[in-house]
């Protein structure tokens, strides 16, 4: 199932990918939780249970870690700053996605955003930052214990 349209894809570069490289967080935070609303809308009804909110938390960090590598991006700095600044736990959902991703390839910068992560008040956070450790645990388990 792909959730991502033509127009959704334009309007992430334009809203989130082209500000971010340029330090704009604001909107792009803002852009982030209208995007995953909108890919929420994609999903079928009969699909919502299996595929929710969390299932486009995972497709859209996956599409803009991506995307951010292809443009040659500072994608820890981008992902840090989209975590440190957002107040939505959905929004930091995504940046725990896209620095999981990263995380593949260098574990280490990202594991405090994971131990703060665990450690939040909001549930959201909680539950989607263990999805995203998850696959870090499974690629370095003798680093995770």
């Amino acid at each position: 199932m792909n959730l991502l349209t033509g127009e959704i894809a334009n309007n992430i570069q334009r809203t989130i990918i082209n500000p971010t490289i340029k330090k704009d967080y604001g909107d792009a935070i803002h852009q982030i939780n209208l995007i995953q609303r909108e890919l929420y809308t994609n999903i079928p009804e009969n699909l919502r249970i299996s595929y929710g909110r969390v299932y486009t938390v995972k497709v859209l960090a996956e599409y803009l870690f991506q995307n951010l590598v292809e443009q040659d991006a500072p994608v820890l700095d981008i992902a840090t700053n989209i975590y440190e600044k957002s107040l939505e736990g959905l929004t930091k959902g995504v940046a725990l996605g896209i620095l999981s991703f990263y995380g593949l390839g260098n574990y280490e910068p990202v594991i405090p955003f994971f131990e703060s992560a665990a450690a939040a008040d909001n549930w959201d956070v909680r539950e989607l930052a263990q999805m995203f450790f998850r696959k870090l645990i499974k690629k370095y388990p003798g680093e995770a214990k």
